[in-house]
């Protein structure tokens, strides 16, 4: 048996050559990521929109009468969304930051048969940073509610 031993171990050089390597990979994977996230809080959005409208158009059906899914304050599509049937509040949303709505009605109504109280609408759910990666749902005259929205919201 041999009186002295050696010690595997990394020598400084070896060290250096894999932080500059895991700093290179982290570089270039850190922007797909926030990419990702982004897509991901649109989409998750989109989802619980979707279920909003969903749960209006029903409720409007189950009371006979219609329901109207508007933003709390004024027009503007952030913050609360608010799901009334006349006086009476059904149902209140908090949105998230990160995501923006944006939609050319100020209010979207189902009438009692399920039926949209007015011309199609489309919402577009878009990232509060940038607005590549927005995703829509359009909703019909005849209550039909599409995620996401194909062929467009015209």
């Amino acid at each position: 048996m041999p009186r002295h031993s050696r010690f595997a171990a990394f020598s400084l050089i070896e060290l250096l050559v894999t932080l500059a390597v895991l700093a290179i990979t982290l570089a270039i994977a850190v922007p797909g990521f926030t990419q990702l996230v982004r897509s991901q809080q649109v989409q998750g959005a989109a989802q619980e929109l979707y279920a909003l409208l969903l749960y209006t158009r029903s409720e409007a059906a189950s009371r006979g009468r219609s329901v109207t899914l508007k933003p709390a304050q004024g027009s503007t599509w952030r913050g609360t969304l608010t799901v009334t049937a006349g006086s009476t509040s059904l149902r209140q949303v908090t949105l998230r930051d990160a995501v923006v709505l944006a939609s050319a009605a100020n209010s979207i109504v189902f009438r009692a048969d399920g039926r949209l109280g007015g011309n199609a609408t489309c919402i577009s759910i878009c990232p509060a940073v940038d607005g590549a990666t927005c995703q829509r749902i359009r909703i019909l005259a005849s209550g039909q509610i599409a995620l996401p929205a194909s062929g467009g919201c015209s």
